[in-house]
């Protein structure tokens, strides 16, 4: 008889954290009696023709947690979610063998799994480390605090119990920051970049940028076509495709990203939400990429690395280790450095082949058959444990 593991995860979007669930789910999917916990039913077929993967209710099933419906179809409180479910896998964990979250900490009330992408129980700590997103909402107040202990209060959180869980993390910069917050010494497992991308010819793309991601405030779009606007000033021709769905809905930045769109629509393009055939070819198309945010990994700036692409990250982040020793050329401190790193770039073919054949040799490591070799051998291991 297989295991039984429990995957929790508040909801199934398209987000970092939302990409790494599915692929745990697909990798564990044969090994293990798998169930996904969830507070919002999953549509798999949405989920296969975004993400590649060949889930089904026959291979995972799925138990829908009851919440409040005041929260039940937005997109909002997920700490609150997360909460919740820790409340009902206390009150489960018999269940299983294996309880593993792929949505940060978890307290089950006995050892677990968890992969932290960012920690998001210690508002303070978090705020020193310019974790939380650029709301108001999320800012280190009473009025978070309030709420992160009320949330707390559903649960009967321990921290104790957080620490001693085996715990991943999506990148090395992570990790520090997890040590620092907890003591926890973390295993990164970078998330995985799938292989089905179409390299076309270096001379056949044009001089192209691409974002593809959330479009919020926190994501600084307008920041990166401050970046190209000035590019486009010393004379190079390069144009923006932006990819993903606008965030915001009542704050009026939907409608001031559009505008910024309207204001630049000669070279910036917002191409909307992408299938994933459409994305791959836009990409196959284009020779560069750009990310303004520092992020804890960036899984769509190896998506842009595996295409062919040259990308321009910030220096500090999980995503400087996407690049790697190419971030002496591609890292940037600020715009005005972004700006000349980019400007050097553009203007030295031979340093174009040159820094293409760093971030493909780095971006190896973050294959699906070593996300699912190293899961695996993870998981193994914590059983051994359990015994």
């Amino acid at each position: 008889m297989k295991q039984k593991v429990a995957i929790v995860h508040p909801e199934i979007g398209l987000g970092g954290p939302d990409t790494v669930a599915v692929w745990i789910l697909e990798s564990l999917r044969d090994i293990y009696d798998v169930e996904l916990i969830v507070c919002r039913d999953v549509d798999f077929q949405r989920i296969n023709s975004l993400y590649g993967t060949s889930l089904n209710n026959d291979n995972i099933k799925v138990r829908v947690v009851k919440i409040p419906r005041f929260i039940e179809k937005s997109a909002k409180g997920r700490l609150l979610k997360q909460h919740i479910l820790m409340r009902f896998c206390k009150r489960h964990a018999v269940e299983y063998d294996i309880l593993f979250s792929t949505y940060n900490e978890m307290d089950f009330g006995r050892r677990g799994i968890q992969y932290i992408h960012f920690p998001s129980m210690d508002i303070s700590k978090n705020a020193r480390y310019n974790l939380m997103i650029d709301k108001w909402y999320y800012k280190d107040s009473f009025l978070r605090r309030f709420y992160v202990w009320a949330a707390a209060r559903v649960s009967n959180y321990q921290e104790k119990n957080i620490v001693s869980n085996a715990t991943f993390v999506n990148s090395n910069w992570t990790a520090n920051i997890v040590k620092d917050i907890y003591g926890i010494d973390a295993i990164t497992l970078y998330p995985p970049i799938l292989e089905d991308f179409n390299n076309g010819k270096w001379a056949t793309r044009s001089n192209s940028f691409i974002y593809i991601g959330i479009i919020s405030p926190d994501k600084k779009i307008s920041q990166m076509v401050s970046i190209l606007k000035r590019i486009r000033e010393k004379g190079y021709r390069v144009d923006f495709h932006i990819v993903g769905r606008i965030r915001g809905e009542g704050s009026g930045y939907p409608e001031q990203f559009r505008k910024l769109v309207e204001q630049n629509k000669e070279w910036v393009f917002y191409e909307g939400v992408l299938s994933r055939e459409e994305m791959l070819k836009l990409i196959s198309k284009s020779k560069f990429g750009i990310h303004a945010k520092q992020e804890h990994f960036g899984i769509s700036i190896g998506e842009l690395v595996k295409g062919g692409c040259i990308v321009f990250v910030p220096n500090e982040g999980g995503q400087a280790e996407i690049v790697g020793d190419a971030k002496r050329y591609v890292g940037f401190e600020n715009e005005d450095d972004a700006v000349g790193k980019i400007t050097s770039v553009l203007r030295d073919e031979a340093l174009q082949r040159e820094l293409r054949e760093e971030l493909i040799a780095n971006i190896g490591k973050f294959s699906i058959e070593k996300f699912n070799d190293n899961l695996t051998s993870a998981l193994e291991d914590f059983l051994k444990d359990s015994i």
